[in-house]
């Protein structure tokens, strides 16, 4: 297990790297000041304010939905700030998550910033523990065309101390559309695989769909939902990712640690009960 987080840690932090060393093609400039194949002209790190909506359902040990929020301001031309938030429920309890971005980026190459956050969810109502999980740490971006790389390398404290990162690659076969995959890491579950979509029907509506899914030892999270994006309509679905709002991971960080000794699942997984005999 620690060999896996060693890894996956140098993994992500040369994925934060990678960022400085991202180039683009020396071509000219387009009309609408961005495209993933050509350099842009010089835009700041994030484009006005503007924010993200996104209400979400799946599973997780059992049913699960909640709601989750961004919004994204300038700071001068170069740097920008994001706050997260998350609520919802699960197995019959209540989730909460609330995040901050602080970085630096260019759209024509990448991201680099601190990152932190703090998620939690109180399953000890439905006899189990729900997992407090906090994270401070720094997370990078590489656009290279229309792959991006992304990585965040964090102490993570709550329930668990240790590492907690991430190293994701993402393709965009057409503007409008995001396919990735990767791995992410948690103390707790460990090494969790990653694999994500989201489509935006109609070009510049800022309404989207997505789906994920994550897997690991003892762990499985499967959501899907609808997002909105506030700010400018007229925008393509890579051109917000590049130019408006970094992501919002918290629903990634959900977990429970699992029913008390001398307790088993009972009732399909909602709740623990004690052993009989």
């Amino acid at each position: 297990m620690r060999m896996q987080a060693w890894l996956l840690s140098t993994t992500c932090l040369w994925a934060v790297a990678a960022m400085g060393g991202a180039q683009a093609a020396d071509l000219p400039d387009v009309s609408n000041g961005y495209n993933p194949m050509v350099v842009p002209a010089s835009l700041p790190a994030v484009s006005q304010v503007n924010g993200k909506l996104s209400a979400f359902g799946g599973s997780q040990d059992g049913g699960l939905f909640g709601v989750a929020g961004s919004l994204s301001v300038p700071l001068g031309f170069p740097y920008g700030f994001q706050i997260d938030g998350m609520v919802g429920s699960g197995k019959g309890a209540a989730f909460y998550g609330v995040g901050g971005h602080l970085f630096w980026r260019d759209p024509a190459k990448g991201l680099v910033g601190f990152y932190g956050s703090y998620a939690s969810w109180n399953l000890d109502d439905a006899g189990t523990t729900g997992a407090d999980v906090g994270k401070l740490g720094v997370e990078g971006e590489a656009y290279l065309g229309r792959f991006s790389l992304e990585g965040l390398a964090a102490y993570q404290f709550g329930t668990n101390t240790g590492f907690a990162g991430k190293a994701v690659v993402a393709y965009y076969p057409i503007d409008n559309l995001r396919l990735d995959g990767g791995i992410r890491y948690l103390e707790g579950p460990g090494a969790i695989g990653v694999i994500d979509a989201e489509w935006q029907p109609h070009a510049g509506s800022g309404l989207t769909l997505f789906a994920s899914g994550s897997f690991g030892d003892n762990y499985t999270q499967a959501l899907g939902g609808v997002r909105y994006y506030f700010g400018d309509p007229g925008k393509s679905l890579i051109q917000r990712h590049r130019t408006d709002d970094p992501g919002n991971d918290l629903p990634g960080d959900l977990f429970s640690t699992g029913c008390p000794a001398g307790t088993v699942w009972i009732d399909d997984g909602r709740f623990c009960g004690r052993l009989s005999g």
